[in-house]
């Protein structure tokens, strides 16, 4: 009987966490330090050249058109410039899902992986809306209580979450990005790559990533193309979906882990990098950075203020555009540098 039961509980022990912000860089903190690597959710988000920009527009949404400020994959890009193998499971099957996850647990891994706040129980979602890219760390289960029990960035005490509401946020359909049960397999070598090596080919990375982005509506490109596109929302939103659409971006801009956090976030990152490498680019890339974030602030400031007033509504839209603009010059700025000072690095090696 107790052997049963022991196959039944298990949870892992001397995980540590710390609440963050960003909900993938946070959990993989948790499991580096787990791991016997500690850094910041700063250094970790910034490995994870998490620096970005989206803006999403679709008639399956709701709302129809989202903002957001970071690259799709922290966890992947962190991982692979630390050297760690990494491998992102996902599948249909609920059963195969819940097993992936169960072994890695009994095996004494912290395992990391994406769910649909919304569906989550313990946390309320912000106007009911579905969030399909955040992260938990899963670190114990009692499937005899039907029981799963995770850490959550935005939460200092592990969480318990039942076992169905646990595969609903895991198996959610809703879009932009639908979770897809995915969960990450991390294999870590004996040696990670050493931290300099890591924050000079992150940098470039993201440098890179930000500067030249494949699509019109991402990176920098994307910043640019908010500005152009914002004035002409009343004309092309009812009503009712203008004002949701104005007010989730307050909240994915200025609010929660919103676009200007994730700038202070990346400045903190440089800031750490400035420390390490005492390259005085960096500084100034962080204070430009840092500029930005406040103005971002104030942009969900403003979409908000004209969510609440057909007569506010174009003043904050046309404030909102050049305030959009200026962060577009002052991040073109800082990346620029970056590139910049990636090519010397690389000139130093060669």
């Amino acid at each position: 009987m107790t052997a049963n039961l022991r196959k039944m509980r298990r949870l892992v022990g001397g995980v540590v966490h710390r609440t963050g912000f960003h909900s993938s860089a946070s959990a993989l903190r948790d499991v580096l330090e787990y791991k016997g690597c500690k850094l910041s959710e700063e250094a970790v988000f910034g490995i994870g050249c998490g620096l970005g920009f989206m803006y999403w527009r679709s008639k399956d949404m709701a709302p129809p058109i989202l903002i957001g400020g970071d690259a799709d994959d922290v966890i992947s890009e962190a991982c692979k410039i630390l050297g760690i193998g990494a491998k992102v499971e996902k599948t249909e099957s609920v059963d195969a899902a819940w097993k992936g996850v169960k072994e890695l647990v009994d095996r004494g891994e912290p395992v990391a992986l994406r769910v649909d706040l919304h569906h989550l129980g313990y946390l309320g979602a912000p106007m009911d809306l579905h969030s399909g890219r955040h992260v938990v760390v899963a670190a114990g289960y009692d499937e005899e209580r039907g029981e799963a029990y995770v850490w959550d960035n935005r939460l200092a005490e592990i969480q318990t979450i039942s076992l169905e509401n646990l595969s609903r946020a895991r198996g959610s359909k809703s879009k932009p990005f639908p979770p897809s049960n995915a969960w990450y397999e991390l294999s870590f070598p004996k040696g990670l790559t050493k931290i300099e090596g890591a924050v000079r080919m992150a940098i470039r990375e993201n440098a890179e990533n930000f500067l030249y982005p494949a699509a019109k509506n991402s990176g920098l490109k994307g910043i640019e193309y908010f500005a152009e596109q914002l004035e002409s929302w009343p004309g092309i939103l009812s009503p009712q979906d203008l004002k949701l659409t104005l007010k989730a971006c307050h909240i994915f801009i200025g609010g929660g882990n919103g676009t200007g956090l994730l700038r202070r976030m990346y400045s903190g990152f440089l800031r750490e990098a400035h420390a390490l490498l005492g390259d005085g680019q960096l500084e100034v890339s962080r204070e430009l950075l840092e500029r930005s974030a406040g103005i971002w602030i104030q942009v969900g400031e403003l979409l908000l203020k004209g969510s609440g007033s057909d007569s506010e509504l174009p003043r904050c839209l046309s404030e909102a555009k050049a305030k959009i603009l200026e962060c577009y010059g002052l991040e073109a700025k800082a990346f620029e540098l970056l590139e910049s000072l990636s090519r010397r690095w690389l000139e130093q090696v060669i």
